[in-house]
């Protein structure tokens, strides 16, 4: 009898750190030699720097939608992966042996701008070239954050494992995914953790340099790149595999694209500006809206080239952004899982609860919250949490000034829009900041004045901040036995899943009370469909389903078994058969301002479940 095949891990496909570090580094620069020779090609003498930015992202997009769609085709296989990643790599490389002399312009430019400015504006230039230096370095490091270690990663390898995408209705989170997972499953198979990471890294380049370019006095550019890179919620989103920072840049891009060049827009910007907003509505939920509002501006704005412009939006969405939707609706039977469930004859109490967890992350709205968001988003969130006081400052935006409309009305209806239907953390409002605080910098407000400064002391608690993360990323990269240590430190689930690759049989399939699916070392069920569904019974039938169609036979348990732990798998543990003695652990914490706590786990052995038609 034929052995079953060799369950595929994340340790199986990585390259050692450094290399790992180098294969994201050369596939990003890879998008970039990319972009930038379709720029080039596309605006011809008219090219302009911003153009490279958009070639960036509309190649990145079309990668990400290529891998995404060979994923639903069930095409995805590690060769053909790594010979698309290959490819990529070898343009990567090119473009990192031409990097000098490209660079010749921009440092001499440096240069002319460090003799014409005084201590101050060099003092804030040096705090945002380590802030930069510092985000690289750490985007470099392995993947530690939960929402990494869950589904970004979890599950682009899971699609790895089997070939392609299939349905996962036991993991909710598995609904989510889009082209950014696309762009990571990519990474995974290129030996690297981290080029979500390396990704989010060039959405704050692509983000700082859009908005400076939308300004002409140096002093007006330096606010700008300040209210950008001193952002304080920069400090988790770099590091993080979460495909956030560079759609959240491609809407900026498109939108600036269009500021800049209302008056004479031609065909190549129109297609830039609706890439950006296709891109960023394929790689998550929350981007519909954003990407919604780009499309209508350019549509507004295009109006001697409507034909032209409707006709791109239509192929961009069918590439970019139809795919994700139209899987999911195949896959579940809801285009936006789970937040169409209500509409259901018979709506699934377990997703009701997980819509209602997304949209309320933040908090439940009232009117005091609601009016109180600048100035709790601005201050009194936890430093890696917040958008600091550029999002106050923005009530001083230049709302007067023309130049600026197609970024300021768009940025205060998303504002309005995400108020009313998002969650209320600062994350979420990213775009909306970043449209109204690139227009900032003209604003002739006399309380302005004091800007500056305020932001020179935010942006050394940043930097502060990235130096931080920093030290902790790079402690992996030097061997694989320090990328362990490191994980045991930080990744939750890290050190639990060697404890199960060493007390487990090859062949068990697990259910574990863990996010880190990415880190498991067995096959394994998720139990999302089976919670807080309000019946005991309904729970119990969910779990037996699931069990017989997984053949699951080992379940991990809190030692001892608490109330938040749903009935069903209480009541399983309690007829399994306890294997070995409960092993204790303490939390893996990334900051150190959360407490080490410390926990115990248990392993039970299921009795096998007999086979019912039907299942």
């Amino acid at each position: 009898m034929p052995s079953a095949p060799r369950f595929l891990r994340l340790d199986d496909l990585l390259l050692p750190p450094a290399l790992s570090a180098a294969a994201a580094i050369a596939l990003l620069f890879g998008l970039f030699e990319l972009g930038l020779g379709l720029s080039r090609r596309l605006r011809g003498r008219e090219w302009e720097p911003l153009d490279g930015a958009a070639g960036l992202i509309l190649v990145t997009g079309l990668v990400g939608a290529l891998v995404h769609g060979a994923a639903c085709a069930e095409l995805a296989s590690l060769p053909w992966l790594r010979a698309l990643a290959a490819g990529v790599g070898l343009f990567g490389a090119a473009s990192l042996v031409r990097l000098p002399a490209r660079s010749r312009d921009l440092r001499a430019a440096a240069e002319r701008w460090w003799q014409g400015t005084n201590g101050w504006e060099r003092l804030l230039v040096a705090l945002l070239a380590l802030i930069v230096l510092s985000l690289a370095l750490a985007a470099l490091g392995p993947a530690t954050d939960a929402d990494s270690l869950d589904y970004h990663l979890g599950v682009p390898l899971d699609w790895l494992r089997h070939g392609g995408a299939y349905p996962r209705p036991d993991w909710f989170h598995a609904r989510l995914v889009g082209d950014g997972e696309g762009l990571d499953l990519l990474g995974l198979a290129a030996g690297s953790d981290c080029f979500g990471a390396v990704l989010q890294l060039a959405g704050l380049a692509v983000a700082a340099v859009t908005a400076c370019s939308l300004h002409a006095n140096a002093r007006a550019r330096l606010l700008a790149a300040l209210l950008v890179l001193a952002t304080p919620l920069i400090l988790s989103l770099v590091p993080a595999q979460k495909p956030m920072l560079l759609p959240a840049a491609a809407t900026l891009l498109s939108l600036a694209l269009l500021a800049r060049r209302r008056e004479r827009l031609d065909r190549t910007t129109i297609l830039f500006a609706l890439a950006g907003a296709a891109f960023a509505a394929g790689c998550k939920y929350s981007f519909l809206m954003s990407g919604a509002l780009v499309l209508a501006t350019t549509l507004w704005l295009a109006a001697r080239e409507r034909r032209f412009a409707a006709a791109s939006a239509i192929l961009l969405l069918l590439l970019f952004t139809l795919p994700i939707y139209l899987r999911n609706y195949l896959f579940y039977g809801d285009p936006l899982s789970p937040f169409l469930e209500r509409l259901r004859p018979h709506p699934d109490p377990a997703l009701l609860l997980f819509a209602s967890y997304l949209r309320d992350y933040g908090g439940v709205r009232s009117l005091t919250q609601l009016v109180s968001l600048p100035w709790t988003f601005s201050f009194f969130r936890p430093p890696t949490g917040a958008l600091g006081i550029g999002f106050l400052a923005a009530l001083g935006a230049p709302w007067r000034d023309r130049r600026f409309w197609p970024l300021l009305v768009p940025g205060a209806a998303l504002f309005f829009i995400l108020a009313g239907t998002a969650q209320l953390t600062p994350r979420f409002f990213l775009e909306p900041y970043l449209w109204i605080a690139s227009a900032l910098p003209a604003s002739r407000w006399r309380p302005f004045a004091v800007l500056s400064p305020l932001l020179g002391l935010q942006a050394s608690l940043v930097a502060g901040g990235a130096l931080y993360v920093m030290a902790q990323s790079v402690a992996g990269l030097p061997s694989r036995a320090a990328r362990e240590r490191l994980l045991d430190r930080v990744a939750p689930g890290a050190t639990e899943a060697r404890w199960l690759d060493e007390s487990l049989q090859p062949s068990d399939v697990v259910i574990a009370p863990t996010r880190s699916r990415l880190l498991l070392p067995r096959p394994f069920l998720v139990t999302d469909e089976i919670e807080d569904t309000g019946s005991a019974r309904e729970e119990e039938e969910r779990l037996s389903a699931l069990v017989r169609r997984t053949g699951a036979t080992v379940l991990v348990m809190p030692d001892p078994v608490g109330p938040e732990v749903p009935t069903a798998l209480r009541e399983a543990a309690a007829r399994a058969e306890p294997i070995g003695q409960p092993r204790s652990f303490e939390t893996a914490v990334r900051t150190p301002l959360i407490p080490i706590e410390r926990f115990s786990l248990r392993l039970y052995r299921l009795a096998p479940t007999p086979q019912r038609a039907g299942d």
